[in-house]
């Protein structure tokens, strides 16, 4: 199965069922490869389950003094200055779940950071400016164990660069992780948090 062809309900590798599609946004990007000859590409926020057994104390150190919690599902909220109709709050949720939109709607993103800002030109031309903000509904603590934990592949970068020790994700080496600039992202939940594809 391809990432892109990904739908709300899909069984996945490990067993988990997709339960959630997130919009489809602009994010840094990064190519990882890993196995020696093998690579993927993705956002420097995507999270991976990384072995960390060979990073020294200091190293666990930082980890124990920067780690917090790996975001399992997500939701919303949507602000407007002008109040918003059924239907418009529909083409938002569309927008939201990266479902098409009816035709004659046009969504222009404005700025692109903690709060989205988007321009969304309803039936004939109606604009309303409309912020959208993620917010973390279930998490769990990025520490699995002393030698485990969730981390950013900006995260991962960090360490191996500082360190110049191998890192590993089930059980395969990850050898670089190279720069792709911003790129079309979206991110998945499931029924237990994690996936495998």
């Amino acid at each position: 199965m391809k990432w892109k062809d990904i739908k709300i309900g899909d069984k996945l590798k490990d067993g988990s069922i997709v339960t959630q599609i997130h919009r489809t946004h602009k994010e840094d990007s990064c190519k990882i490869i890993y196995d020696n000859n093998r690579e993927f590409i993705c956002a420097y926020k995507h999270i991976l389950l990384i072995d960390v057994s060979n990073l020294p104390k200091e190293g666990k150190k930082e980890l124990d003094a920067f780690c917090t919690f790996v975001p399992l599902e997500e939701n919303y909220e949507v602000y407007c200055d002008e109040p918003l109709n059924i239907a418009e709050r529909m083409i938002i949720d569309y927008f939201c779940h990266n479902e098409p939109l009816p035709p004659g709607t046009e969504v222009k993103l404005i700025q692109d950071d903690e709060i989205e800002l988007y321009d969304f030109y309803f039936n004939k031309g109606n604009k309303k400016r409309i912020q959208i903000k993620n917010i973390i509904t279930k998490s769990e603590p990025q520490k699995v164990d002393d030698n485990t934990y969730w981390l950013t592949c900006r995260g991962i970068e960090y360490l191996m660069n500082k360190y110049k020790v191998d890192l590993y994700c089930n059980d395969l080496i990850i050898n670089s992780i190279e720069p792709m600039g911003k790129l079309d992202c979206f991110c998945i939940s499931t029924d237990t948090g994690k996936y495998e594809t």
